[in-house]
């Protein structure tokens, strides 16, 4: 009882520690310390989490409650920083992909406990949720910055290994962004599928060159249909698209550093669909 009281009690910690950090700036000595001291309490989560699955059920639901709040809603504006989004994407990817918290195909031959944690997972996830998830990830977190495609232009090969190699997911906000959709939208394909769809159906047709946003988030849209790729090989009539939408893409001069990302891009959906 001890340990979740603690535990519990991070979470009013971490809050108390965001809203400080409104009025310190990036500027002050203060800045730093206080958020070593913030990914200190989420790590502490993290580690429990990994070592005692099933002991942390009781604090799955706050964790995502959490976790979602400040990283896919209002609630985190002005107060969030990288390393802390990275932490909370952490958390819901562990939480979502925990062999612990998923019953057997049969399950009835499921423990009390995995049925628990499942249960508190599914009634989590609804549709409202997971579809501003889904949307927020695409939209925002995948979007592409100008340091990234800076980096991109001067160094394809570093960029692409530096943002897919090893464990980078678990500190490089990208890749981390890129295995929570990965994971989440396995975990829910079902419903996370149309929403993805209706995403490339907004996107048909040619796109203004001179609307770097909108390039950028056609770029978003294409990169989580080629992550998702497995889920949606049934789905996607991947001949069709590639001759009508992305075969005319690469005959269009974007501005130069989105052409060539754009030109990877589809090669890389290409080899996932063939």
């Amino acid at each position: 009882m001890e340990v979740m009281g603690f535990l519990h009690g991070i979470f009013e910690r971490l809050k108390q520690f965001l809203e400080c950090s409104r009025s310190i700036g990036t500027d002050n000595v203060c800045r730093d310390r206080l958020e070593k001291t913030i990914i200190l309490f989420t790590k502490v989560l993290l580690d429990f989490l990994d070592q005692h699955p099933i002991s942390f059920t009781p604090l799955i639901q706050r964790s995502l409650e959490f976790s979602v709040s400040y990283v896919f809603t209002e609630v985190g504006e002005g107060v969030t920083f990288e390393r802390f989004i990275v932490q909370c994407m952490n958390l819901i990817k562990m939480i979502v992909k925990n062999y612990a918290y998923k019953p057997s195909k049969n399950f009835e031959d499921s423990s009390p406990e995995t049925i628990e944690a499942h249960k508190i997972k599914m009634a989590f996830f609804t549709y409202p949720t997971l579809t501003e998830i889904c949307r927020r990830l695409v939209s925002h977190y995948f979007l592409l910055t100008e340091e990234e495609l800076t980096m991109w232009e001067e160094d394809p090969e570093g960029f692409t290994v530096e943002e897919t190699g090893g464990d980078s997911w678990k500190y490089s906000l990208r890749p981390c962004t890129e295995v929570l959709f990965i994971d989440i939208f396995h975990e829910y394909n079902q419903t996370l599928t149309p929403v993805l769809l209706e995403m490339m159906q907004t996107l048909q047709g040619p796109t203004n060159v001179e609307d770097m946003n909108a390039l950028l988030i056609k770029d978003a849209v294409y990169n989580a249909v080629g992550l998702a790729a497995f889920e949606l090989f049934d789905s996607v009539d991947f001949d069709q698209w590639f001759k009508n939408q992305l075969l005319p893409e690469l005959q269009v001069s974007h501005n130069r550093q989105v052409n060539t990302y754009f030109t990877f891009l589809i090669f890389e959906i290409k080899n996932k669909y063939y």
